[in-house]
């Protein structure tokens, strides 16, 4: 067999199940490194009847794709590995969880799930529930200052690493006030993990900052590879009130005035109306608003902030420099996200994010919109480009 040219053998493959797959890469080293093809890894991706994510893609390399089907197939095979499956209720009861309830009759609070935990925020407290269990006591994660209550909680879940999930919370507070708008606000980011769910452990809550903030401003975090970010929904200012955390030292970067800017900042001169959305990538952190023209349609203003080096960091340089802007007449990205990012030149160094975003594409008096897969261009000279704007979905 080791006389067999290896685009026969690569062909063979093809035909074969992840698990015989794994099994005839141990005959040789000659069918080991044969197997390690991504031709073969990609056509049984394609064909496989394993629950997978949408793929291949050209950025996803052999090991993601082999190790995307191996895991898929462990799943099946401890669901499946029962010679008899019995069907049963998941529960047998109702369940009680009064914060759960009470999170819907207050006024701004958050409820969302994640793995096998129910988060709830309610006016004092955040709490959680283990939906698994058939307990239904509530573990408190966090206890609101006594003159302060909660208004408004903003979540983005980190990549899952590390075994477990994870996510950053953006926890306003604010002083008993007759009227909400008007009172001194707080603003807390933390930093969310959940445990393996087998483990008995509660989510462990930790807070990476704290800052007053003016009153009126509703935060929205992203979350990146290298960082946590929170921002206002709406604010004349890009620069204002931008936090970014590095997840690595859990420290603190600054984004610079736009005074001290080197680099040109795209500043709409509109800013009556507009979306404030964040998107964190390996490198960047981009800052992007769609706002109405004066043509009667959206644009989008998008200003990328380069998060420094861990050379620099040692070095004591914890300030993002805006390297790239961009101003886009027409297409109104008002919701992202990075499905994947790439290098667009290898010579130059461009950067090529692929993003899933909800376009603002009609008129600003219309609510319809469009769900397009976005390419966005980060090249070595400092613009912003689009190289592909594709629909998918439109109302």
């Amino acid at each position: 067999m080791a006389t067999l040219p290896a685009e026969i053998l690569q062909y063979i493959f093809t035909f074969l199940s992840v698990q015989d797959i794994i099994r005839v890469r141990r005959v040789c080293r000659y069918f080991q490194k044969a197997s390690q093809d991504r031709h073969v890894w990609s056509t049984v991706y394609k064909n496989s009847r394993l629950p997978r994510l949408p793929g291949p893609f050209p950025g996803q390399t052999a090991l993601y794709l082999e190790n995307s089907l191996t895991q898929s197939a462990k799943l099946q095979r401890n669901w499946t590995s029962s010679t008899q499956v019995v069907a049963k209720p998941l529960y047998t009861r109702s369940r009680q969880w009064p914060y759960a309830l009470r999170a819907r009759l207050e006024f701004r609070t958050t409820t969302f799930l994640m793995g096998p935990w129910l988060i709830v925020a309610v006016r004092d407290k955040i709490v959680c529930y283990d939906v698994d269990s058939g307990n239904d006591d509530a573990s408190v994660l966090y206890n609101a200052q006594s003159q302060f209550g909660i208004s408004t909680v903003d979540f983005a879940q980190a990549p899952y690493s590390g075994g477990q999930h994870s996510a950053c919370l953006a926890v306003q507070e604010y002083v008993d006030h007759p009227r909400i708008w008007d009172a001194k606000q707080n603003l807390k980011i933390f930093h969310l993990s959940f445990p393996d769910h087998q483990l008995p452990n509660v989510p462990i809550l930790e807070l990476l900052l704290e800052q007053d903030v003016p009153p009126g401003l509703h935060f929205i975090v992203a979350v990146g590879p290298r960082c946590f970010v929170a921002a206002p929904r709406e604010h004349p200012d890009t620069h204002a009130h931008v936090y970014v955390i590095d997840t690595k030292c859990r420290r603190r970067l600054y984004i610079p005035s736009v005074s001290a800017s080197k680099h040109i900042v795209n500043q709409p001169s509109n800013t009556s109306v507009h979306r404030h959305r964040l998107l964190a990538c390996s490198s960047h952190v981009l800052v992007m608003r769609a706002i109405p023209v004066d043509t009667g349609y959206w644009s989008s203003f998008i200003n990328a902030y380069q998060l420094p080096s861990d050379e620099d960091m040692d070095q004591g340089v914890f300030t993002l420099q805006i390297t790239h802007s961009g101003v886009f007449p027409r297409i109104g990205l008002v919701d992202v996200a990075c499905l994947r990012e790439s290098v667009a030149d290898g010579m130059t160094g461009s950067k090529l994010l692929t993003l899933l975003a909800y376009t603002q594409a009609q008129p600003y008096n219309t609510q319809s919109g469009a769900i397009d897969v976005v390419r966005l261009e980060l090249t070595f000279d400092g613009h912003l480009l689009i190289p592909e704007c594709r629909r998918l979905l439109a109302d």
